[in-house]
């Protein structure tokens, strides 16, 4: 009888799991092999310094044994009814569309990143500074990102003055004119936490004075992100991120380099590293039609200029 019952238990335990079963076995022998497909995704993109941000995969289609030995023949394949299943015995393998969420804009984005840097920069100069007055203790990173801000603005107040007074007489104005300072010791004159800003700027002007106003541009985008406490660690993740578009900018105007040879019957590899054969060479003169890619570049470059307005 406990013989019989294990049969039975096992087959319920079978039964229940057949679905999964079927789910993975019609494309895959194990769910380690789903598995290894997107790590093989992810060493395939960093071996080729590529970023896929999104993959989105679409409804799986087979491909039936005819299909298949009709597409590595060049015939064509008797077609039934595309809603029709195929059995599984005819099914030779199975293919899964995805769409990869196209990442555009390298060069604003590396633009972007460099910026973000060189502003992070100005900003731990008057950071350092700050620290080095005991003083000025218990501020917290929204404290920090207004006197920076204060201090940015003091700079290019004194970048654009004609005046010849110097850089401490034109803190004042400056603060004056905004409402921010009216006299030593007024309970009106602005503070950040428990300190006069007037106070605070007077004590970082030798560093303000020497601010890149360069690197100062849309500083809005960039100050509110720093982390202060790891701003070190903040900046090697930019700069990591600006080395990684590099390499991918660079494998993209290879490539490019690589299309515009073709049009000059000049057929190599698209990267240096990368093998090539006269297989590859054959395979790449048969599949590239000059008249047909010219028709495509004209037809680009068209639509490049008309989504800019380079006449004004």
């Amino acid at each position: 009888n406990k013989f019989i019952n294990d049969i039975n238990v096992a087959n319920a335990k079978i039964k229940k799991l057949k679905p999964r079963y079927e789910q993975y076995s019609t494309l895959f022998h194990t769910r380690a092999e789903v598995e290894g497909l997107y790590q093989t995704l992810s060493e395939f993109a960093g071996a080729n310094n590529l970023v896929i941000s999104k993959i989105e995969k679409r409804q799986i289609q087979q491909v039936t044994k005819a299909a298949a030995i009709a597409k590595a023949t060049g015939k064509k394949a008797k077609t039934n009814n595309a809603k029709t299943k195929a059995k599984k015995a005819n099914v030779a393998y199975f293919t899964i569309p995805v769409d990869f969420e196209k990442i555009i804009k390298d060069k604003e984005k590396k633009i972007e990143l460099s910026l973000n840097l060189s502003f992070i920069n100005q900003a731990q100069k008057l950071y350092n500074q700050l620290n080095k007055h005991t003083v000025y203790e218990n501020l917290s990173n929204k404290n920090y990102d207004e006197i920076i801000k204060h201090a940015i603005e003091v700079r290019k107040y004194i970048h654009i003055s004609s005046s010849e007074a110097r850089p401490s007489e034109l803190l004042k104005n400056h603060l004056t004119d905004n409402n921010l300072f009216f006299y030593k010791g007024s309970s009106s004159n602005k503070k950040i936490g428990k300190y006069e800003l007037y106070s605070i700027l007077s004590r970082l002007l030798g560093v303000i004075v020497d601010l890149d106003i360069s690197k100062l541009e849309n500083y809005e985008l960039y100050l509110y992100d720093i982390n202060y406490l790891d701003i070190n660690s903040q900046k090697e993740e930019i700069s990591l991120n600006d080395r990684a578009l590099n390499e991918k900018m660079k494998s993209q105007n290879e490539v490019l380099d690589w299309y515009f040879k073709f049009f000059y019957n000049k057929i190599t590899s698209p990267h240096h590293n990368t093998g090539f054969n006269d297989g590859d060479i054959k395979y790449l003169m048969k599949q590239f039609k000059l008249d047909i890619e010219k028709e495509k570049l004209v037809s680009l470059f068209k639509k490049f200029v008309n989504n800019y307005n380079f006449i004004k």
